[in-house]
């Protein structure tokens, strides 16, 4: 392994030679070979990759630490991004160390795929190093439950929110994306009970384990401050939304007429509007980094 530390960096083109070389040839190979430095552009992390590629020498751990590495290569280069631009070289080593152990043991494909995210951008965004570090750490503890209870939460269609009514003669031209030139607007009507299961019920359906597992996992997550689940499990209350055509609407000609102060109807979220957090939607924003 001497003299992996003092490979001379090469050329962008020499760069993706070395990645397709290295994704190619048996483990062996990927251990004593010089392109182990395929990220050239931060090239005083050859040392670490290597040391990472020595402990877990078994050909499905060594590929996944080069997949990590290919994308983050193909990301610097397609951003044009300067790796020390926003890291030094000791949070270099800390965050490509980290990441590429925890790939290289990590069972999930969905895992892996936010750690290249989460290792991309630590090196593209100029967030302080602290904030990459907390998102870092926090994917690193997610479980793969755990992520796709996430994933619903934030990612997914809201089950609990029912449209009725639908938008009539809806613009198809680039107005549409300015609200004054809709032809109308969605309106939040009124909570309602509906036969939807309850939020414990419909997350353990979908990720396909049972509700009372589910319960350990929202305990977890809202101790992390990723969601605030736990006191939504047992809901199931919908929130009705309806559209109002702006074409339908009449005018009418105003009579003076002595308004009693009412009480504002509240509206109450979703569970899953209710079980999202400011700390989980940025963290999620960071797994789904592109």
């Amino acid at each position: 392994m001497e003299g992996l530390e003092r490979i001379p960096v090469m050329s962008n083109n020499e760069t993706s030679r070395a990645i397709e070389r290295i994704k190619t040839v048996t483990v062996e190979d990927k251990v004593k070979s010089a392109t182990i430095s395929l990220i050239n552009l931060i090239p005083y992390a050859g040392g670490v990759v290597a040391s990472l590629i020595t402990d877990y020498a078994s050909q499905q751990k060594v590929s996944k630490i080069c997949d990590v590495l290919s994308d983050l290569n193909d990301r610097l280069e397609t951003q044009h991004a300067d790796p020390e631009k926003h890291l030094n070289k000791d949070q270099v080593v800390e965050v490509v160390h980290q990441t590429l152990a925890h790939a290289a043991l990590s069972s999930d494909k969905a895992k892996i795929h936010f750690l290249k995210n989460g290792l991309a951008y630590s090196f593209i965004e100029a967030d302080r190093f602290e904030a990459k570090q907390v998102f870092l750490d926090t994917l690193r503890s997610c479980t793969a439950l755990e992520l796709a209870v996430m994933n619903i939460i934030y990612e997914s269609s809201d089950p609990y929110v029912i449209y009725e009514g639908k938008p009539v003669n809806e613009p198809t031209n680039f107005f549409t994306v300015v609200p004054m030139f809709a032809n109308g607007k969605w309106e939040v009507q009124e909570n309602r009970s509906c036969d939807h299961p309850q939020l414990a019920e419909y997350l353990a359906r979908n990720v396909g384990f049972d509700a009372f597992l589910i319960r350990g996992v929202a305990h977890m997550l809202d101790g992390r401050g990723l969601t605030n689940m736990v006191p939504r499990l047992a809901e199931s209350q919908c929130k009705v939304m309806k559209w109002v055509d702006f074409q339908t609407m009449q005018v009418t000609i105003p009579i003076q007429v002595t308004i009693l102060p009412t009480q504002e109807k509240q509206i109450q979220p979703t569970p899953i509007e209710a079980s999202q957090t400011d700390f989980g939607r940025n963290f999620m924003r960071f797994c789904n980094y592109s």
